[in-house]
């Protein structure tokens, strides 16, 4: 049995490192690219928007901003055309794979709707971060709105589109969203639209309670994910 049980979990750390493997060519730079455009759109259109050309220090911040965002922005436009004009067999590819195999893995692929899950996250939270950034503090309520809106439209492109490769993992996309949701409306509270201060540390502990719950369950996943890779590797 122990022989048995030391085979099969051989078998799957193989199976493990091979998965990994495959996408392992420019898998960082796309990764990067994808999770931290926000970070980078954000700082550099700051930079941009608001610059004080009164030394030389400042003008090379304001040129190593356009290089770092320039990339970026190639790399987002190349990974959505990728996605968008790729075929069924060209996914397929082994070569194919080890260069885009990030962009399709976490993800199912049977429909374009599916494919376009991670730019129809990045692009929801450029909806929120550029009204912010062009309203300002005196449309709080207006960016509230628009944010609350782009919640609702991503609750229900994650229940039609189901874009995870398993029915849990659409369930807790689907509830994290449902939270956010939720979560979202408390912020009402917080705005112009409200002047009570006791209502607002009410709904603030709610608001709070939300964020614990919505973390804390995603938490308990990641590290049963950590537990199980440690265990095939021990």
């Amino acid at each position: 049995n122990s022989a048995q049980n030391a085979g099969l979990k051989s078998r799957r750390l193989s199976k493990f490192l091979h998965s990994e493997k495959k996408t392992l060519f420019f898998t960082q730079p796309l990764t990067m690219a994808l999770s931290g455009f926000m970070a980078i759109y954000t700082s550099s259109l700051l930079s941009i928007k608001e610059p004080i050309f009164t030394a030389s220090g400042e003008v090379a911040s304001f040129f190593l901003t356009m290089f770092e965002l320039l990339p970026f922005l190639v790399i987002l436009g190349l990974a959505v055309w990728i996605t968008i004009f790729s075929t069924q067999k060209q996914r397929e590819d082994p070569d194919f794979k080890r260069i885009w195999g990030r962009l399709f893995k976490p993800v199912k692929n049977e429909t374009r709707l599916q494919l376009a899950y991670f730019f129809i996250f990045i692009f929801r939270r450029w909806v929120i971060i550029q009204s912010a950034m062009s309203f300002g503090q005196d449309h709080s309520v207006a960016i509230l709105q628009l944010m609350l809106v782009t919640n609702i439209l991503m609750t229900i492109y994650l229940a039609h589109a189901k874009p995870k490769p398993s029915r849990f993992e659409n369930r807790i996309e689907l509830a994290n969203d449902l939270v956010t949701t939720i979560a979202g409306y408390h912020l009402i509270t917080f705005t112009d639209f409200t002047s009570g201060q006791t209502l607002k540390f009410q709904i603030g502990w709610s608001f709070i309670a939300c964020l614990i719950m919505m973390l804390g369950g995603n938490l308990l996943f990641v590290l049963l994910d950590l537990i199980r890779a440690l265990w095939l590797l021990s």
